[in-house]
């Protein structure tokens, strides 16, 4: 669970991000860690998590994870390299052919997404994510 709120973070969110490029939501992160507090926002916001990604040899981010809300938004949590925070974005349609690949990963059963990397494909959301300045 998030130290800071209650209720699920992203329904705080405002519809667009912001024009700074400003990541919507800073997380505290409790001992809850990562994959469960994106698993439970998941689940508050009557949505499905699309995957939840190790992100390799990055300074800035531990993991990545992405899941669409029942109300059709789509929304990007990035844990911060410390481990104990994370960022919350929303992000629009764009960014689908970065989204697309890894929700299909993580569709696979368990021993393909053994045999299949998609460490190129992390790296490429992350980019477009610190070109849109979201990250």
């Amino acid at each position: 669970m998030a130290t800071e709120c209650e209720e699920p973070l992203a329904e705080n969110a405002p519809v667009e991000p912001s024009s700074g490029g400003v990541p919507v939501s800073r997380i505290r992160l409790d001992q809850e860690g990562f994959s469960a507090f994106a698993a439970r926002e998941a689940s508050l916001l009557s949505g499905t998590l699309l995957f939840n990604v190790r992100v390799i040899n990055d300074p800035s981010i531990q993991r990545i994870a992405a899941l669409r809300t029942g109300a059709g938004r789509m929304l990007v949590l990035a844990q911060a390299a410390d481990g104990a925070s994370a960022f919350l974005m929303q992000i629009g349609p764009s960014f689908a052919p970065f989204i697309e690949p890894l929700a299909r990963w993580h569709a696979l059963p368990l021993s393909e997404q053994a045999d299949t990397r998609v460490g190129g494909q992390t790296a490429l959301l992350v980019g477009a994510l610190r070109a849109s300045k979201l990250l």
